[in-house]
């Protein structure tokens, strides 16, 4: 699996585009695209930047049961090499990666029952991989959305699709160990089509977009008071949280990713956007103030996130390769 830089929008704010090349496919192509966005830093960045021998960074391509495995979270000048990974039933948006127990978690299809898996020794793993654990969760769940690890807190919160009955958000303790058939200590009840979530662990907040209606919605965890929050114009789709500096990032549905300011206050301000065409799914890299937009065969890099201030427009060259169909949200060190 490959993935190969396109080129820099601009010094504070560097845009990139990546294109991710299975390694069972060859050959590739390429189109044209625009994004961008930049302004000036008002806050340091973490520098702290986990390191790894292996596999560092998960892509998963979905639809199909792999995802690329990459050695480095920085993905500079010239191409950055991968390894490809097999796990079989993958469903969901996404998968999460616990560094420290270095575990990597995913939710499989095992005929009409989902279930999350864990993979040991992710950083070390390729070709087709075995659960080395897994837990069940509820029947009446028809599909899983999405999963997001808290291992400080060792929670894993699932969303998935109850079908005819909308959405569930489903909270587990002990997700580290978890087996068998264990109980959530939490449910909330969404609005039907529930798209995207992410996880504010530090406030109890949950941020997720809703698609019937096309809403933005904050949940508190502790109250279970569901509010919603206005993206300009937006029809909300991928979600993306930087508790550090209480931003929130969002997808407008192929169009572009808006940043939202004071996300947790009472009056979150919606203050730039960021042209990326086909955008769906984000994931941020807390380590690095770091946001990967993932785009249909294309990917999306903004360094230095935070010092975006203000829309602006800049020309970006966007490069497709052939072999990734449909970009998730990223697995990154937790």
């Amino acid at each position: 699996m490959t993935i190969t830089k396109s080129s820099r929008v601009s010094r504070r704010c560097t845009a990139l585009l990546l294109s991710i090349l299975l390694a069972a496919c060859g050959g590739g192509g390429s189109s044209s695209g625009n994004a961008g966005s930049t302004g000036s830093a008002s806050e340091t960045p973490p520098t702290t930047t986990p390191t790894s021998t292996g596999n560092v960074l998960f892509a998963p391509n979905l639809g199909n049961g792999i995802v690329g495995a990459f050695p480095t979270l920085t993905l500079t000048q010239g191409t950055a090499q991968g390894v490809q990974l097999t796990l079989s039933g993958m469903t969901g948006i996404n998968v999460q990666y616990d560094k420290a127990h270095d575990w990597l978690y995913a939710v499989i299809a095992n005929g009409q029952q989902n279930e999350v898996a864990v993979y040991a020794q992710a950083s070390t793993a390729s070709g087709r991989l075995t659960p080395a654990r897994t837990f069940q969760l509820p029947a009446k769940i028809v599909l899983v959305t999405k999963i997001v690890l808290d291992p400080v807190a060792d929670k894993l919160y699932v969303a998935g699709e109850v079908q005819s009955d909308g959405s569930l958000l489903l909270v587990y303790a002990n997700a580290s160990t978890a087996t068998g058939t264990p109980t959530p200590v939490q449910q909330f009840a969404a609005v039907s089509g529930l798209s995207d979530f992410t996880v504010d662990a530090g406030r109890g907040l949950v941020y997720y977009s809703s698609n019937a209606p096309s809403m933005l919605h904050r949940l508190t965890l502790a109250s279970g008071t569901d509010q919603s929050i206005a993206c300009n114009y937006c029809t909300p789709d991928g979600t993306a949280v930087d508790s550090a500096r209480d931003r929130l990032y969002v997808v407008d549905l192929f169009k572009s990713v808006h940043v939202i300011t004071g996300a947790s206050t009472a009056q979150p301000t919606d203050i730039a956007s960021m042209y990326v065409i086909d955008a769906t799914y984000l994931t941020y890299d807390s380590h690095n103030d770091r946001l990967y937009v993932s785009a249909g065969s294309q990917v999306g890099i903004y360094d230095d996130v935070q010092s975006v201030t203000a829309t602006l427009g800049a020309a970006l060259t966007m490069v497709t390769a052939n072999g990734l169909q449909s970009a998730g949200e990223f697995g990154l060190p937790l």
